[in-house]
């Protein structure tokens, strides 16, 4: 039986590489996560356009905290 091609997609590369950048820098990515997920729903100004949508958040806090 002929092997099965290994196949990986950009979006699992990058997470991937981002997740093991951030535990490299010991960064706990779940709490990450949490803390920028509370950011955008409840500290963000969002931005539609026709192309694109801007998330901006102020600089007050650290979201490692």
């Amino acid at each position: 039986m002929p092997k099965k091609e290994f196949e990986i997609f950009e979006e699992d590369f990058a997470k991937a590489v981002t997740d093991y950048l951030m535990f490299s820098k010991g960064i706990d990515v779940r709490e990450f996560n949490e803390a920028l997920t509370s950011k955008i729903v409840y500290s963000s100004k969002i931005m539609p356009s026709e192309t694109s949508i801007s998330i901006l958040i102020d600089r007050e806090g650290d979201l490692n905290e």
